[in-house]
């Protein structure tokens, strides 16, 4: 079995373990933060639709939010405002610590089966992490 190597791809899946941990905890802001975090990588790597995805994750519970309050995740992404709320959740939890953390909770996350591409992996386990959130 492979494991999953970019830097954005492996920021996505550990924010949305994550996100996904503090939804169930009921700790909305948490969660919001790291679906914030999972979006801006998500966008990094060009991953448009699952960016907007944890967008409409973070409508669905807080209406109120900036991200929510945007048009799109591109809309929200080219947006100004975002540099510094980007630093401020970074620094609330950076990458690496996201990792650390995701992996205590699911060790086997990164690893792509042998009867999956990493795309297939990717999308499998984004739309498991985000279905639960975005259902009202």
């Amino acid at each position: 079995m492979k494991e999953l190597s970019g830097h954005d791809e492996r920021a996505v899946l550990s924010y949305l373990c994550l996100a996904s941990r503090a939804e169930r905890c009921s700790q909305i802001p948490g969660r919001d933060r790291f679906l914030v975090l999972a979006l801006f990588h998500a966008m990094q790597m060009g991953a448009v639709e699952w960016a907007e995805k944890c967008r409409q994750a973070i409508a669905a519970r807080s209406a109120h939010h900036i991200v929510a309050k945007s048009e799109s995740a591109v809309t929200w992404f080219q947006s100004e405002s975002r540099k510094p709320l980007i630093l401020q959740l970074q620094r609330f939890c950076h990458y690496e610590h996201a990792e650390q953390l995701a992996l205590n909770i699911q060790p086997d996350l990164f690893t792509i089966p042998a009867d999956e591409t990493e795309r297939e992996m990717m999308d499998r386990q984004v739309q498991q992490y985000l279905a639960p959130m975005c259902e009202d």
